[in-house]
């Protein structure tokens, strides 16, 4: 009725059921019913398929991150058996994260091992990847396996015993063992070092039959030269290792890894400067990559380039603030710039994030020693002494601190050590700094021991150029051309004053005028002018006009700008 609505809608559905009675029917509701729950289950599995797929993709992501960190740690050669041992505890965790491994606590699945092929029922968040993602984790699982394997081998060389060494072979076959399982593309070079793991354990069938299989695999691809750099890297073979690296690069120019092995090949081979330019393509390639900052900063300090590898230790730090080996080897940086202040703060800050080692806490007495905190140096220095009686970096650095204000102390830490190892370069050096001022011949000979020992010491270098320079040595003019190859500031102004020096005791003041131009050159890169006009050394040249303009040009204020 129209103009008689029906407000109840109890009642209103009851006159509507009647006037349709087919659609009212319980088929018909059952029908729509049924309509209804099959749409919300399929929207139902399409979040839960969305949600899980994501979550997958997260996983990949954290497992990305955790594989980069370890392959930063362990593609260091052997040079750095603290930096192994961290890159086996990341790729530990990376590989825990695969569930078709079951790595954590042991190497085989203790349910058998085809899940590692076959991506068992534990891996279903694998399998929600894309085909393209699936093949990456798998060929980056493979990969951390052999560079773990090879770590452990490293490690269990470097000082341990013939049990702890089989222990760790057996390892690394079992790690890459596994690694073939996977269903991937496997690289030459696990079937390479496995050939050699096994021969070091006397299986010379197995080492015969790997050897074979290896050769029957030739690397082709950025990333299988890749890898097999890094394998000749680690076992010594410098030349094979930068061909095969080349070989990487120029396939894939783009290749961060590629870029990487080669810095620390060339790194290896003493070519700091081409070393660091490997490094400054791994930050063009990964700038948000700590520790290619932090690598290109080890080069450049050992190239003679303090400022620059300064700068690029402090973006290493930016990027990564618990980047601890970027405070020691900066604090140590800038102990060759007479930083002390700034040093003192790095390592203060290295000991409290537990980088305990003898090296650092030695490193942290002697620039105590060398700020004026002489008290608390010398206490430091007796505590360490207490549980390390014979260290010798303990004895050298106490040494080290002593020469300026107890020189029979420091001459006694050195001989201790020189009693115990006739090779050691910085006891041999400390020794030389102890014995110059009355026996200059002798303090020669410690620092060609020291050289011999260790041909990096630049501050063996540089006092040897000195002495005999002091004893009218042309060696003294070989030292010089040493310490101009990387120049710093430090390096170019002991340079002048071995040749102002040898040319005054040998009578040759030819080598003056080269001595002006390196002194020059020392100032522009900000030594200390006031040190320079106040040295003795120089007084071979302080006569010449040069000399004067020299000072005035750097003592006197600067003009005023114009208005």
């Amino acid at each position: 009725m129209k103009h008689c609505p029906e407000p109840s809608p109890r009642e209103r559905l009851a006159k509507w059921a009647r006037r349709h009675p087919t659609l009212s029917s319980s088929t018909s509701i059952a029908v729509v019913a049924l309509l209804l729950v099959t749409m919300l289950a399929g929207s139902v599995a399409y979040v839960y398929d969305s949600m899980m797929g994501l979550a997958a993709r997260m996983k990949l992501q954290v497992f990305d991150h955790d594989f980069i960190d370890s392959q930063f740690l362990l593609n260091v050669g052997s040079r750095n058996d603290e930096l192994l041992k961290k890159g086996m505890r990341q790729a530990k965790q990376a590989l825990g994260q695969v569930p078709f491994l079951d790595l954590v606590g042991g190497v085989n699945d203790r349910r058998g091992r085809g899940r590692a092929a076959g991506f068992g029922p534990g891996a279903s968040w694998i399998s929600r990847l894309t085909p393209e993602e699936a093949r990456r984790l798998r060929r980056q699982a493979v990969e951390l396996l052999v560079l773990d394997a090879r770590a452990g081998v490293i490690l269990a060389s470097h000082g341990g015993s013939e049990e702890e060494r089989r222990k760790a072979l057996h390892r690394a076959v079992s790690r890459l063992d596994v690694a073939e399982q996977i269903d991937a593309p496997l690289p030459s070079v696990l079937f390479s070092d496995r050939s050699g793991y096994h021969a070091a354990l006397g299986n010379k069938e197995r080492a015969a039959s790997d050897r074979d299989r290896a050769a029957r695999l030739a690397p082709s691809t950025s990333r299988d030269l890749t890898m097999l750099g890094t394998s000749l890297l680690a076992s010594g073979d410098l030349a094979g290792a930068e061909s095969a690296l080349r070989g990487a690069i120029t396939r894939d120019v783009t290749s961060l890894w590629a870029w990487f092995a080669m810095g620390h090949c060339r790194f290896e081979q003493g070519r700091y400067l081409e070393a660091a330019g490997d490094f400054s393509a791994c930050v063009a390639l990964g700038p948000d990559h700590a520790w290619s900052h932090f690598n290109r900063a080890l080069a450049l300090a050992r190239a003679g380039r303090p400022l620059d590898a300064l700068a690029s230790y402090g973006r290493a730090l930016a990027l990564d603030p618990n980047l601890v080996e970027a405070r020691v080897d900066r604090a140590l940086v800038e102990l060759e710039l007479n930083r002390t202040e700034d040093a003192l703060k790095d390592l203060r800050a290295a000991v409290a994030a537990g980088r305990r080692e003898l090296a650092v806490l030695s490193a942290l007495g002697s620039t105590l020693a060398r700020t004026g905190r002489k008290e608390e140096a010398e206490s430091l220095f007796r505590k360490l002494l207490a549980e390390n009686p014979h260290d010798p970096v303990i004895h050298v650095a106490r040494g080290m601190s002593r020469l300026e204000t107890d020189i029979e102390g420091a001459g006694r830490d050195f001989s201790d050590v020189l009693e115990r190892d006739p090779r050691n370069a910085m006891a041999h050096y400390g020794m030389a700094r102890v014995i110059r001022g009355r026996d200059r011949s002798a303090a020669v000979a410690h620092l060609d021991a020291a050289l011999q020992a260790d041909p990096h010491l630049v501050d063996a270098l540089q006092l040897r150029a000195l002495e005999r320079a002091r004893l009218g040595d042309r060696g003294s003019l070989d030292d010089v051309e040493l310490l101009v190859k990387a120049p710093t500031a430090r390096r170019l102004y002991n340079a002048a004053c071995a040749l102002a020096i040898y040319s005054e005791v040998a009578s040759d003041s030819k080598c003056l005028d080269r001595a002006m131009k390196l002194l020059e050159l020392a100032l522009d890169a900000g030594f200390p002018i006031r040190q320079a006009a106040a040295d003795r050394d120089l007084r071979a040249i302080r006569n010449r006009p040069e000399f004067t303009r020299l000072l005035a040009r750097y003592l006197s204020p600067p003009a005023a700008a114009g208005r």
